[in-house]
């Protein structure tokens, strides 16, 4: 004989369901909502940087960083007035509340709560979409000497800056082809390289390479190549990037302690990661703009991470003295140690005893 529960226990776990699911349908009309004004906002911005006298001078500087119209308009990029309330104005007069925009992040509470302002004003803007298209958010570019140079949305319900990679939408088609990502840092380095052809191209805008950026990408890309700033800070950013990749990408993993105390781990990835190493003083738009072919070849002779590593690490060491060959050992050492495949490992471990046996 089955016994069913009793009515009360039933009606419970019904009530709760049906909880969540309108908590779920709130949501989801929350962010279409947010998606669609966001989505005004971005058309709004686009048609003033095309047709607004006032964006002479934001049309002549994407002209003379080398952008052409037709790459404006796939990317739809936009200009924001130098005024205090133009986009608030113009999104209130097509029915949308103040609180909406709030809620977007398009505008900004003033001191006091006496009204609000627009988040971006005398800008060139990016608008930033997820992988399906919808307009999560915006980067804008200061024009002239102000700061901050570039502002991005604040975090709202469907935006968060470490979680989306700008150019996504139109750039997984080609990833998926190529089973390549190209990560660079800047909006400028994915509009130039879209524009010559490399569509495979996405950004992280700035920020380290975060776990949820990884995810987006896993189920595209076999191959993950970085193209990051080549001075030290870049450097230093591109290795907590690899850090998280190593992370975040699936895998097996075992724990191991290192000479430096944290918890490392010996990873089979399921993605090759790379690094690509720019000529220094360049970004990847200048070297693109100035010669397409040589971006090729970089990105053909981007180093496997161990090399990376290699290189980084012992940058600065004179390995002819003992304290810098025992500095070397310490820092490769351990990371040599995280490589699961035993023929690699030997290979590594052969290269830093003949780099220190000099």
């Amino acid at each position: 004989m089955i016994r069913r529960p009793p009515r009360s226990t039933q009606s419970r776990s019904s009530a709760a369901s049906d909880v969540y699911k309108r908590q779920q349908e709130a949501q989801a009309e929350e962010r279409r909502r947010l998606w669609d004004v966001n989505r005004q906002a971005a058309e709004y911005y686009h048609r003033l940087l095309m047709e607004s006298p006032e964006a002479a001078g934001a049309r002549a500087y994407l002209e003379s960083r080398g952008l052409t119209p037709a790459t404006l308009r796939a990317f739809q990029v936009g200009y924001a007035r130098e005024h205090w309330q133009a986009l608030g104005d113009h999104l209130k007069a097509q029915g949308w509340s103040e609180a909406d925009l709030l809620q977007a992040g398009l505008v900004v509470q003033r001191e006091g709560g006496q009204g609000t302002y627009d988040r971006f004003r005398g800008r060139v803007v990016f608008p930033i979409r997820d992988a399906r298209g919808h307009v999560c958010g915006f980067g804008g570019r200061v024009l002239g000497e102000g700061q901050p140079k570039y502002l991005n949305t604040s975090q709202t319900p469907v935006f968060d800056k470490g979680s989306v990679l700008y150019g996504i939408d139109l750039a997984k088609e080609a990833i998926r082809r190529s089973e390549t990502a190209i990560l660079v840092e800047g909006y400028m380095d994915v509009l130039m390289a879209h524009q010559a052809g490399f569509a495979n191209v996405v950004a992280a805008m700035g920020t380290a390479l975060s776990a949820e950026q990884l995810s987006v990408l896993k189920p595209l890309a076999r191959r993950l190549v970085l193209a990051l700033d080549p001075d030290v800070a870049g450097d230093r950013a591109t290795l907590r990037g690899l850090e998280t990749a190593r992370d975040a990408l699936d895998s097996r993993v075992v724990p191991v302690p290192t000479a430096r105390g944290l918890i490392r781990y010996e990873t089979e990835l399921d993605a090759e990661l790379r690094i690509l190493s720019l000529p220094e003083g360049l970004d990847p738009d200048e070297v693109i703009r100035q010669a397409p072919s040589r971006w090729e070849q970089l990105v053909a002779e981007a180093q496997p991470v161990m090399d990376y590593y290699f290189r980084t690490l012992t940058a600065g060491l004179d390995l002819a003295k003992a304290k810098d060959k025992a500095a070397a050992v310490t820092a490769l050492l351990p990371l040599i140690g995280e490589i699961a495949n035993s023929v690699e490992r030997a290979h590594y471990l052969q290269r830093l005893a003949s780099m220190v046996r000099t």
